[in-house]
């Protein structure tokens, strides 16, 4: 999720925002999906002793910092409206979990976190769960011995820049920001009221986007080359993690020219995407394209999905690395000015688009998937997201917050996916595959470390 992060100042106001009941139509997908989850991580060096009872009463005390941990979602019968937040008794002992770690290495931590992910969430309380792994040892750039906790939470309550808004509540140790979430208006009051809303704003919208549209058209993106990691997801799952930090990135970016880390980590993906196709003697002539979240999220509540959607080429077609950076920075910047002029219009058409005739759109978005080939052309061949957690100013029974992660999900058509997660000067770069598609992560992990070499050496 590119964006910055929020200001550690904005945490210690107290602010009464406006109700939101209902979800937005974005977040309505993500509901209506399978197991859409966003998964975060911190590190703490683990002194030993940590048991299921002081974490549990650690969560219980917290549980107010944020409507999301005490809200849960349901659907409106019939669908004839979006699904609805309503306040839910919330039994921690469903939401936490406490395991000591028995593996060693980077390989056997993401083996635990994907057994962790494996069934999802219930829907039946609240959408959030957190996992704590105590005696963690053996993982590079981790403490002799540290805890890892991670929050589970569903996609159609927040999106990568709002999880940080929520880690920093939960966290954080100072006051976290109030807001109400849900209506006391039944459905079926608010329902028939919103409906014909909806209809004037999404006429209203379409015709302001339509204007924007012939004023400044836009091509139309092309569909990516397929590759093998562009098939079906349905091999296993293997999260890989490399450590990095915050200032020699920073240095490293501007040394090269007027680039962001951001241009960085895209250019370092896909610098190791054509050595690792290349190696396969899969490498297509055209490039590949990587999708990169910008987030859209404003100043109101840390709830629901606020993002943009850029594609970006990756340029995979060019040997030189240099001439990479300079052409996927311009695509960037180009994709950035694209969507800040149309980004939130695309969000209020998408948004004004009732309940019913939602539902009806995925059902036949799920079937044209099912039907389609493995190798049916897509817009994107991976993701690189980017999520800035602040300052390190974060604790979990006492103790200092070491470093963080983030993990994304990997789904039919794109088996690859990379995020980078930041707190205060330390930052990892997490790689999630399907792993019928790519069974040889780790080498593929090298291969960005070489890569990221590659740019240094330049500078």
């Amino acid at each position: 999720m590119s964006g910055a992060a929020a200001d550690d100042s904005t945490f210690s106001i107290m602010i009464v925002s406006p109700s939101r009941a209902a979800l937005s139509t974005a977040d309505t997908g993500f509901f209506l999906a399978d197991r859409p989850t966003l998964v975060d991580l911190f590190v703490f060096e683990d002194p030993g002793g940590i048991d299921r009872a002081a974490v549990e009463q650690w969560v219980s005390e917290r549980l107010d910092r944020s409507p999301l941990l005490t809200h849960r979602v349901v659907p409106v019968p019939g669908f004839l409206d979006h699904p609805r937040w309503v306040p839910a008794r919330v039994d921690v002992t469903r939401h936490v979990s406490v395991e000591e770690y028995s593996g060693e290495g980077w390989a056997a931590l993401g083996e635990t976190l994907t057994r962790m992910t494996a069934d999802g969430l219930r829907r039946d309380v609240p959408p959030w769960r957190l996992s704590v792994f105590t005696g963690v040892t053996g993982v590079a750039g981790l403490p002799e011995r540290a805890v890892v906790v991670a929050l589970q939470i569903h996609h159609c309550a927040i999106d990568g820049l709002g999880v940080g808004h929520l880690l920093r509540a939960l966290f954080g140790t100072v006051p976290a920001p109030r807001w109400r979430l849900g209506s006391r208006v039944p459905w079926w009051i608010a329902a028939p009221a919103r409906f014909p809303l909806l209809v004037t704003r999404l006429a209203a919208a379409a015709v302001r986007l339509g204007v924007e549209t012939r004023r400044r058209p836009s091509a139309p993106k092309p569909a990516s080359p397929h590759t093998r990691l562009n098939g079906r997801a349905d091999g296993g799952r293997a999260h890989r993690f490399l450590p990095f930090t915050v200032p020699e990135l920073k240095i490293t970016a501007k040394a090269l020219g007027p680039y962001t880390i951001n241009d960085l980590w895209i250019a370092m993906v896909a610098g190791a995407l054509r050595a690792y196709l290349l190696e396969k003697e899969e490498l297509p002539a055209s490039s590949l394209a990587a999708h990169v979240p910008l987030s859209l999220r404003g100043d109101g509540p840390p709830v629901g999905n606020l993002v943009a959607n850029m594609v970006v080429d990756l340029r995979t077609d060019l040997d030189d690395p240099r001439a990479r950076l300079a052409a996927i920075a311009d695509t960037v910047r180009r994709e950035r000015v694209l969507l800040g002029r149309v980004g939130r219009r695309q969000m209020a058409v998408l948004d004004a688009v009732p309940a019913p005739a939602l539902r009806r759109l995925v059902r036949r978005a799920d079937a044209r998937r099912a039907a389609a080939s493995a190798d049916a052309p897509r817009h994107t061949n991976t993701v690189v997201s980017n999520v800035p957690r602040g300052a390190a100013d974060l604790e979990f029974l006492g103790l200092p917050v070491r470093t963080t992660m983030s993990l994304l999900e990997v789904f039919d058509g794109r088996g690859l996916s990379h995020v980078a997660a930041s707190i205060g000067d330390e930052m990892t770069l997490t790689v999630t595959c399907d792993t019928g598609m790519m069974p040889d992560v780790d080498h593929y992990v090298d291969l960005l470390a070489k890569e990221y070499a590659v740019l240094r050496a330049l500078t």
